[in-house]
């Protein structure tokens, strides 16, 4: 067992290596042949189109954020904000981008099930696949998104991160971004939300076609009792108040 934890230290240190390479690449680099491959929506196209390499990103946040629909992150509730965090990236603002505790996880489980079945990827690194990836299971594409969320986080800050990433992620039923996923699936205004209601929009971006309460809301009711109980493992809400959302 040491020596298989010596191998994947090894691993992990050259797949490091490799990211900060390809970040410096993309720096100095063009970026033209990595425009997304998972992405239709039309409004992202120009956005898109314009970066050409990373120090654009400032620019793409500042186009992103004058889209019709968009929404602040002092508009989001924070509660909305906790659940994010506490299921996708608890450590989402003690890292750097990378969670290496999360990747090695993610690598013994991989090596065990004989397949990526497991990603590790913090909220940074979903961003960074949002914004410039396609959604392919592979070890290059982990790079790539390495390298993609390390110059995020050198260039924004964790709240703008978070921000963009509330806006942009996929939520299913052809939805992107957490106010769009408030109306599609209750026919409400993010701040009209109630924990509840919160809670099990928290749970969809790990898997929106499974998760949706449109698509299994069985499965929607299962993924949300994951994210009330990392909520309060995390302590943003009580074990009285989780042990009432667990029962609704």
């Amino acid at each position: 067992m040491l020596f298989l934890r010596r191998i994947l230290f090894l691993a992990l240190m050259a797949l490091f290596a490799f990211a900060a390479g390809n970040l410096l690449y993309l720096y100095y680099g063009k970026m033209d042949n990595f425009t997304p491959s998972n992405r239709s929506v039309s409004h992202f196209e120009t956005t898109y189109e314009k970066a050409q390499n990373l120090t654009h990103i400032k620019t793409i946040s500042d186009e992103l954020a004058k889209q019709s629909g968009y929404t602040k992150l002092s508009d989001i509730p924070l509660q909305l904000r906790q659940a994010i965090i506490a299921v996708e990236d608890r450590k989402f603002y003690n890292h750097s981008g990378i969670d290496s505790e999360s990747i090695l996880r993610a690598t013994l489980v991989n090596i065990q099930s004989g397949e990526i079945s497991e990603g590790g990827s913090t909220i940074t690194q979903q961003l960074a696949r949002t914004l410039f990836l396609s959604n392919e299971q592979s070890f290059t594409r982990k790079v790539w998104e390495a390298g993609f969320a390390v110059g995020l986080e050198t260039q924004l800050s964790k709240d703008k991160i978070l921000e963009l990433y509330l806006n942009t992620i996929y939520f299913g039923e052809n939805t992107y971004g957490a106010a769009a996923a408030a109306k599609k699936y209750f026919h409400k205004s993010l701040k009209d939300l109630t924990l509840n209601e919160t809670t099990m929009l928290a749970g969809i971006p790990n898997g929106p076609s499974i998760y949706n309460p449109i698509a299994d809301l069985a499965a929607a009711k299962r993924r949300q009792r994951i994210v009330i109980e990392a909520m309060q493992k995390n302590g943003f809400i009580g074990q009285e108040e989780a042990n009432t959302l667990s029962t609704n």
